[in-house]
């Protein structure tokens, strides 16, 4: 390993921890906007002489930090494993794929500098939250709970919508669910906590 490239970017995380803050607001919980992260890092690139350069192949994203000083140094590596779904419509599909690419260089750029903050949520356990139904007319909410299957079904179908539409939307995709009876109170919150943890994990294999 090249340890004085690794100092570097440990010096690097070292500042970014006391001047990084999670200014992005979701469902009860903050994170990291991509608009605070860059700027941020990039500051601190040019003060100890590192860079960084994203790359994408079929399965894998990179992100390739090195001294700027000194060509021959070792490069450090991070990695995350990636899964973009191609879009039928080209225009469409260039998109998405902007977004993805976006998503990825954030949290390949909070792995490489350790950038952390306690997460601000609020959980919400579904046994523990009183049930209330929202009436709609001309409606029948279900009364049984989905199976497991289901559930899975609805999640996944879930995720691939937020992996076109960005990750801050599945609270309103679980609630066209939910506006729609096709599913009951119980099951929302189920649907919801495993949202919230999968999101809050830096899910991003959907």
């Amino acid at each position: 390993m090249n340890i004085e490239l690794y100092n570097r970017i440990l010096l690097s995380s070292i500042e970014l921890q006391g001047e990084l803050k999670k200014n992005g607001k979701g469902f009860k919980h903050k994170y990291f906007r991509t608009e605070d992260i860059i700027p941020a890092v990039l500051e601190k690139c040019l003060k100890h002489k590192i860079g960084y350069l994203p790359q994408f192949e079929e399965k894998i994203a990179k992100l390739i930090v090195f001294q700027i000083d000194d060509k021959r140094a070792e490069p450090i590596v991070y990695t995350l494993p990636i899964n973009i779904i191609p879009d039928t419509n080209t225009e469409r599909n260039i998109q998405n794929i902007g977004k993805m690419q976006t998503y990825y260089i954030r949290y390949l750029l909070i792995q490489a500098f350790n950038i952390c903050e306690v997460d601000e949520i609020e959980w919400i356990d579904p046994d523990k939250v009183e049930k209330k139904e929202k009436k709609l007319p001309n409606r029948t909410r279900p009364s049984e709970n989905l199976s497991e299957d289901e559930l899975n079904k609805i999640f996944n179908k879930i995720l691939k919508k937020c992996e076109f539409s960005g990750a801050s939307c599945y609270e309103s995709n679980l609630w066209a669910y939910y506006d729609a009876c096709l599913i009951n109170e119980h099951d929302r919150l189920v649907l919801l906590s495993r949202l919230q943890d999968h999101f809050s994990e830096g899910g991003v294999n959907m």
